[in-house]
C-alpha cells in the first residue's frame, strides 16, 4: 500500500507533467479558493488524502516538494508560421494502414522510447505536416525550419514526419545527409530499417550513389494526387556534394510526365553545415544590380529547393510541389545568413523541438544558473559527471603534439581506466551494443596519431597489476561521488529513474571482465565481403580522412560498427576507443558513448556545441557516463546551456505573439555575458550585427570569486562605501528580507561595476561590465530612468545582520561552493527568485499584479515581469553578503570556508528581451 506521501507527490509529478504550474497545483486546477476547497474534499473522500489536509498545508507541501525535487527547466516546443492544410488528416495518419501507425510502434518496441517522448515526436511531425503544401506551383516552395538540442533525436522526428507525409500527399523525400559518406550511410540505413511497408504504403529507398546509379526515373510509380493510401513512396539519401546534388537534380527532371507528379519533401539535415551561402552576400543597390553570388554546394540546393536546373536554368516541366525543411541543432546560421527571397530562409514556418525526458542535454549535463527557486536552490544544477582536466595536463598533451610523441596525460589514464570499469560494468550485465570512448584533442590528423600511440602504449605496456589497482581506485571514487540518489535529486524528471539499475556492482565482481578487455588490444580488420572483424578486447580506431589510408593491410582504422546480425553472434559486447576530430563532431552518433577525454576548444557557439558528441540517450549507462574537459570548456558549455535556452524561450513566446518567421533573424542574438562566443563562422550569419547589444529584459550575476582574503576584503570595502554613498542620496526602506533604496542614478551603479574586483574564473568578466557599463551611460532618454538597489537576504544567519552608516541592520545569505571546483570560489547561482521583486511595494499593487508576484517565484523572465508590474524601466541591482560562516552542505558542495564574507551583485535590466520591451536597445560601436 502507497504511504500517503507517496500519493501527494505522484498527484504533483503528474500535474507538472501535464504543463501546471506551482501555484496551480497548489490551487488543485481550481480558479479560486472555494473551487479548491470542495476539489480537496472529493480527493479525500475518493482518493483516500488525509482528512485533516487543508489548502494551506497542501500548499505548504507542494512547496517542499518543489525544494527537494529540482526539475531542470526544458522550453516546450513552438511553432511559428501559419497551418496551410486545412484538411483533418487525422484519420490518415491513424489508420490501420498508416506508415505513421507501424513507425510508432517501431518506437515503443524496439527503439523503446517512452510514450511522453512518441507523444512529443507526434505532436511536433502534426505541427510540420499541417505546414506544408500538397501544391506549391502558384505559391513557391514552402521553407521551414526545425531546430532540436544536440542528439536529442531530430532523425526520429524526420522519420515520424515523413510517414505522416507518405500517409497524405507526399510521395519523393530526399534526405540532404551532411558532407561525410559514413554519416550519408548511417542516415540512409537508420531510415530503411526504421520505415515499414503496410499494405497502403510500401518504401522504396534509392541510393543514386550506390545500388540504384543507373536507375531511371521513369521506373517510379507515383500516386495521383488525392490517392492518399496506396502507393510507392521514395527516399533519397544524398550528400552535400556538388557531383551528387548536381546528378539528383538532373534525374529528377529527366522523365518529365513524372516530374509533374512528384510532390516533394526535401529535409536537411545538418543545415547548418554546408548549405548555408557563405560567399559575401550582396544588399542595397548591389542586390538590385548584380546577381548573387553563391558558394557551390548552396547554389545547388537553392535551385533544388527553388525547383531549378543544376545550371540555374527553368526547367520545362514544373513539379507539382517542393517543400524544403532545415533541420539543425545550432540553427543560427539559418536565421542570420540571408533574408528571405530566393534563399534557403525559412520563411514559412520555425518549430522548436522539445528535448526528451530521457535526453541528457547541456542544460542537465552542464546545469543553467539561471534557474533557482525562492531560496536561491539552482532548479538546472547539472550533473556531477563533468570533470576538469588540469593545466598542467593541457599542456603535457599540446607538448606531445609537438614533439610527435609523449607520454599520456595523468588525467587521460586515468579516464582510460575509468572507461575500462565502465565497459566491464556492463559485459557483466549482459550489454550486447558497442560501448565506446572518444577522445577528441585536436582537428589535425598528425596530432590523433600521437594521441592513438598514447593510449595504446598507456594499455599495452602497463603491468595487470598497476592497471588492476589504478581501475579500482578511480572505480571506487567515481562510484561513490555520482549515484543513482544524485541523478534522481539533480534529474528527477529522467523519463527512465524507475527502470535503471540503482547500483552498480563491486569491483571484485568486474577485474576479470578488466582482464580480459586489456588481454586483447587491436583493430578493426577486414574479413571480406563488407565483413569486419572486431577484437574481443579493445578496438582502437582513428576517425578522419587520412587513418584508413595509411592504415596496415587487412587493417580498418576508422570507426565501423558491426551491425545487428553481427552483434547477434558476438558473446560480449564489442568495445571501442575511437580518436578523431571533425568526422566525430557533427551528426555521427558514437556507439554506447560513457566517456569524453575533450580538450579541443572553439569560439564558435554552433562548432563547440556539435562536437559534444556526449549529448544524448543512456540508457543502461546513466550512472557510467563521464566527460573529461579542460576548465575553459567547461565554463563555454555552461554559458552555451543558457544560450540554448534563451533561443528556445524566443521562439516560445514568439509563437504566443503570433509573430511571422520573417522576424526571427533580427532577434536570435548573443547574450552579453558570452559575446566573446561568435554563433557561428562570419560568413555564415553575414546578417547579424555584432554591434548591436541589447539588455532589454537581461540579468546577471557574480558567482565565482578568489579565495583572496585580501581581494574579498576589497569587495566589502567597495560594497559598504557604495551604500553609505546611496544612503545620502536615498533613505533605505525595509521591504520583507531586503533593504532597498529607490531612484539611484546610473552614473552611481556604473561606478560600482568599475570598482568591483572580478575574479578572472568569473563566468561574467570585467570587459562584460564595461560594455555592459557603456551601454547604460549610452544617451537615450528612453533606455533606463533610474535603478533601485536592493540588499537580500535573511538576518538570522550564522554571523546575524550587517550594517553602513545611515542605514538599518541589513541581512546576509549563506551560499555553498562546488567541491568539485578547485583553487577558486564557485557558488553556482546567487539570486533567490522572490529577491527579484524584492523593491516592489506589494500593498499598493492591485489584485491581479499582486496575482502576477505570487505566480513568479522562480527566477526566469524576471526582467519582463518587472515590466508587467509597473517597473518597466527601473532596473534593479541585487547586493548580497554572503556569510563565511555558511555552513550550508551536500554530497557535491562544501562550506564556502572563506576568511572573510564574500560580496556579491546580481544586476535585472527589466523589458521583456524578446519582443523589444519598455527599454529601448542601443547601438554601441565597440573599440
Amino acid at each position: 500500500m502507497l504511504m500517503i506521501s507517496e500519493v501527494y507527490d505522484s498527484f504533483i509529478r503528474e500535474a507538472l507533467e501535464n504543463s501546471w504550474t506551482i501555484e496551480q497545483v497548489k490551487m488543485l486546477g481550481c480558479e479560486n479558493c472555494s473551487e479548491a476547497g470542495k476539489k480537496l474534499e472529493e480527493l479525500i473522500e475518493d482518493e483516500g488524502w488525509e482528512d485533516s489536509l487543508t489548502l494551506e498545508c497542501w500548499a505548504e507541501y507542494v512547496e517542499t516538494y518543489k525544494k527537494v525535487n529540482p526539475i531542470p527547466i526544458e522550453i516546450e516546443s513552438a511553432t511559428l508560421g501559419a497551418i496551410t492544410i486545412q484538411e483533418d488528416l487525422s484519420s490518415l495518419l491513424s489508420g490501420p494502414d498508416s506508415s505513421w501507425k507501424a513507425l510508432k510502434a517501431e518506437f515503443s518496441g524496439p527503439v523503446g522510447l517512452s510514450a511522453d517522448s512518441i507523444r512529443d515526436i507526434e505532436s511536433s511531425g502534426h505541427s510540420v505536416v499541417y505546414r506544408l503544401r500538397s501544391d506549391t506551383r502558384d505559391t513557391g516552395t514552402v521553407k521551414g525550419l526545425v531546430f532540436g538540442s544536440v542528439q536529442s533525436g531530430k532523425t526520429a522526428n524526420m522519420e515520424a514526419l515523413i510517414s505522416m507525409a507518405a500517409d497524405s500527399y507526399w510521395n519523393i523525400f530526399i534526405i540532404l545527409s551532411g558532407t561525410i559518406e559514413n554519416l550519408r550511410i548511417q542516415t540512409r540505413d537508420r531510415f530503411a530499417r526504421d520505415l515499414k511497408n503496410t499494405q497502403a504504403i510500401a518504401w522504396k529507398h534509392i541510393d543514386l550513389a550506390g545500388d540504384d546509379a543507373r536507375m531511371s526515373a521513369s521506373q517510379l510509380k507515383l500516386n495521383v494526387m488525392g490517392d492518399y493510401t496506396y502507393g510507392m513512396r521514395y527516399v533519397i539519401t544524398c550528400l552535400k556534394n556538388k557531383s551528387r546534388l548536381t546528378k539528383l537534380i538532373n534525374w529528377l527532371y529527366s522523365d518529365k510526365d513524372k516530374a509533374r507528379r512528384m510532390r516533394i519533401i526535401v529535409i536537411d539535415d545538418e543545415a547548418d553545415q554546408a548549405s548555408v551561402n557563405t560567399a559575401l552576400i550582396l544588399s542595397g543597390e548591389e542586390a538590385e544590380q548584380y546577381e548573387q553570388d553563391r558558394r557551390e554546394i548552396n547554389r545547388l540546393i537553392v535551385c533544388l529547393a527553388n525547383g531549378l536546373l543544376a545550371d540555374g536554368a527553368k526547367p520545362d516541366v514544373e513539379m507539382q510541389a517542393i517543400n524544403y525543411i532545415s533541420y539543425t541543432a545550432t540553427p543560427y546560421a539559418n536565421v542570420l545568413n540571408e533574408p528571405p527571397g530566393e534563399s534557403l530562409y525559412p520563411k514559412d514556418f520555425v518549430h522548436s523541438l522539445a528535448a526528451p525526458k530521457e535526453y541528457f542535454g547541456v542544460n542537465v549535463i552542464f546545469g543553467n544558473p539561471e534557474y533557482v527557486d525562492d531560496e536561491g536552490r539552482c532548479l538546472a544544477p547539472g550533473l556531477d559527471v563533468v570533470r576538469i582536466i588540469p593545466k598542467e595536463d593541457a599542456e603535457d598533451l599540446k607538448k606531445a603534439h609537438g614533439d610527435g610523441w609523449g607520454a599520456s596525460p595523468r588525467i587521460m589514464e586515468r579516464a582510460i581506466c575509468w572507461f575500462l570499469c565502465c565497459a566491464a560494468v556492463l559485459r557483466s550485465r549482459d550489454h550486447k551494443k558497442p560501448i565506446s570512448m572518444l577522445v577528441h584533442t585536436s582537428g589535425k590528423g598528425v596530432h590523433h596519431k600521437v594521441d592513438y600511440a598514447m593510449i595504446r602504449d598507456f594499455i599495452s605496456k602497463t603491468s595487470y597489476e598497476a592497471l588492476q589497482q589504478a581501475c579500482s581506485d578511480i572505480y571506487e571514487e567515481e562510484t561513490t561521488r555520482f549515484t543513482y540518489a544524485d541523478l534522481a535529486r539533480d534529474f528527477s524528471s529522467y523519463g527512465l529513474l524507475d527502470k535503471m539499475d540503482k547500483a552498480l556492482p563491486s569491483f571484485e565482481s568486474i577485474k576479470d571482465e578488466i582482464a580480459e578487455l586489456v588481454s586483447d588490444v587491436g583493430n578493426i580488420e577486414y574479413a571480406g565481403d563488407d565483413e569486419f572483424s572486431y577484437s574481443c578486447g579493445i578496438n582502437l580506431c582513428i576517425d578522419n580522412c587520412y587513418s584508413d589510408r595509411e592504415a596496415d593491410d587487412g587493417v580498418k582504422m576508422r570507426i565501423v560498427y558491426p551491425n545487428a546480425h553481427q552483434l547477434s553472434k558476438m558473446a560480449k559486447a564489442p568495445v571501442f576507443i575511437v580518436v578523431g576530430g571533425n568526422t566525430l563532431a557533427r551528426g555521427l552518433t558514437i556507439g554506447g558513448l560513457v566517456c569524453t577525454y575533450f580538450t579541443r576548444d572553439s569560439s564558435q557557439a554552433d562548432t563547440l556545441m556539435q562536437m559534444a558528441r556526449w549529448f544524448g540517450y543512456r540508457k543502461g549507462c546513466e550512472l557510467l557516463q563521464r566527460v573529461w574537459v579542460t576548465e575553459e570548456v567547461w565554463a563555454k558549455f555552461r554559458a552555451l546551456s543558457k544560450v540554448e535556452a534563451n533561443l528556445k524561450e524566443e521562439i516560445k513566446l514568439f509563437e504566443e505573439r503570433g509573430v511571422r518567421p520573417e522576424n526571427l533573424g533580427i532577434r536570435v542574438r548573443t547574450m552579453p555575458e558570452v559575446r566573446k562566443f561568435a554563433l557561428s563562422a562570419k560568413r555564415k550569419i553575414q546578417m547579424a550585427d555584432p554591434c548591436d547589444y541589447d539588455f532589454t529584459g537581461y540579468s546577471y550575476e557574480i558567482t565565482e570569486f578568489d579565495p583572496d582574503g585580501e581581494t574579498l576584503r576589497r569587495n566589502i570595502e567597495i560594497s559598504e562605501s557604495f551604500l553609505r554613498n546611496i544612503t545620502k542620496k536615498s533613505a533605505p526602506k525595509a521591504r520583507g528580507n531586503a533593504v532597498v533604496w529607490e531612484k539611484i542614478a546610473s552614473e552611481d551603479i556604473v561606478e560600482y561595476l568599475a570598482a568591483y574586483v572580478v575574479s578572472e574564473h568569473s563566468s561574467v568578466t570585467r570587459e562584460d561590465l564595461e560594455v555592459f557599463s557603456k551601454w547604460l551611460l549610452t544617451p537615450n532618454a528612453e533606455c533606463v530612468d533610474y535603478w533601485n538597489v536592493a540588499v537580500a537576504g535573511k538576518h538570522d544567519g550564522p554571523s546575524g545582520s550587517w550594517a553602513v552608516e545611515g542605514s538599518m541592520p541589513l541581512p546576509k545569505v549563506e551560499r555553498s561552493k562546488k567541491s568539485t571546483i578547485g583553487g577558486w570560489i564557485d557558488i553556482g547561482s546567487l539570486r533567490s527568485g522572490s529577491d527579484a521583486l524584492c523593491d516592489v511595494d506589494i500593498d499598493t499593487l492591485p489584485t491581479e499584479k499582486k496575482r502576477e508576484i505570487r505566480e513568479g517565484g522562480i527566477n526566469k523572465n524576471v526582467g519582463q515581469k518587472r515590466a508587467m508590474i509597473g517597473l518597466g524601466k527601473v532596473p534593479l541591482l541585487l547586493i548580497y553578503r554572503i556569510d563565511s560562516l555558511s555552513s550550508r552542505s551536500s554530497a557535491t558542495r562544501v562550506p564556502i570556508a572563506t576568511p572573510c564574507d564574500v560580496m556579491s551583485f546580481s544586476a535585472i535590466i527589466p523589458g521583456d528581451k524578446h519582443a523589444g520591451g519598455n527599454v529601448s536597445a542601443v547601438r554601441i560601436e565597440m573599440d
